[in-house]
């Protein structure tokens, strides 16, 4: 939670951004429900909530229904809010517009691409690899979590189209809750050479190579936690 926190004085043109409280509240709740800290169909109270972090209920009053459009709670009349309930079928419809949405930004983030936007993708690509061998691969790790969503916002840094940019770092966050379903999935994925073969083919400016290593990473993630809760049911 702290590395969220530091990374808060964001800088547009040199000068820091300081978030107001609300703003602050939306990220800590949103990362809680991405690293799984909350189940989901959880209900979150804004008592518990303002006990646990520490922000009025005001704050919370307006940062929760920013939750509630992009997708992580629902909203419910005289109870408040919860976290959305998890199934197969909201994976697969989810991935299929990853797929459509996130190539479409590599490939327009490779041909206008800089130098600049070269030496984020190695700096953020070294990042997570470290966070990898430091959390030793627990993908549910905050330091992994936010190495991760670092990483993949690099390869897209350069999309001219901030639409299609934002909507595909927004639709990657919403599967990253996904993880916290498929927790004690079995996995034998090298996630770490996974995210080094699109590293390497985007550099190479290999469109054509980096959007099938994306979009080979982007199903084999589905795969894993669609196997998982299969696996799950039958045992059931």
């Amino acid at each position: 939670m702290n590395a969220l926190r530091n990374e808060h004085a964001r800088s547009l043109d040199g000068a820091s951004v300081v978030p107001t409280r609300g703003e602050l509240a939306y990220e800590v709740i949103r990362e809680a429900i991405i690293a799984g800290e909350f189940e989901p169909g959880a209900r979150l109270r804004l008592g518990e909530l303002t006990k646990r972090y520490g922000f009025a209920a005001g704050v919370l009053r307006e940062a929760l229904p920013r939750l509630v459009a992009e997708g992580f709670l629902e909203s419910q009349a005289q109870l408040g809010f919860r976290v959305v309930e998890l199934t197969a079928s909201d994976l697969v419809h989810l991935t299929e517009v990853r797929l459509l949405i996130e190539a479409e930004a590599l490939r327009q983030a490779i041909r206008h691409g800089d130098s600049a936007w070269e030496a984020g993708i190695v700096s953020s690509a070294y990042l997570l690899d470290k966070a990898t061998t430091a959390s030793t691969a627990d993908a549910l790790a905050p330091e992994w979590l936010s190495a991760h969503s670092r990483f993949h916002a690099a390869l897209l840094a350069a999309c001219p189209n901030d639409h299609l940019r934002e909507l595909s770092n927004h639709l990657r966050d919403r599967g990253e809750i996904f993880r916290a379903w498929g927790r004690g999935a079995d996995t034998h994925r090298d996630v770490a050479a996974e995210h080094r073969a699109i590293a390497d083919a985007v550099l190479a400016r290999d469109e054509a190579a980096a959007v099938s290593e994306l979009e080979r990473h982007i199903q084999l993630t589905a795969s894993v936690y669609l196997e998982f809760e299969r696996s799950r049911a039958i045992d059931e």
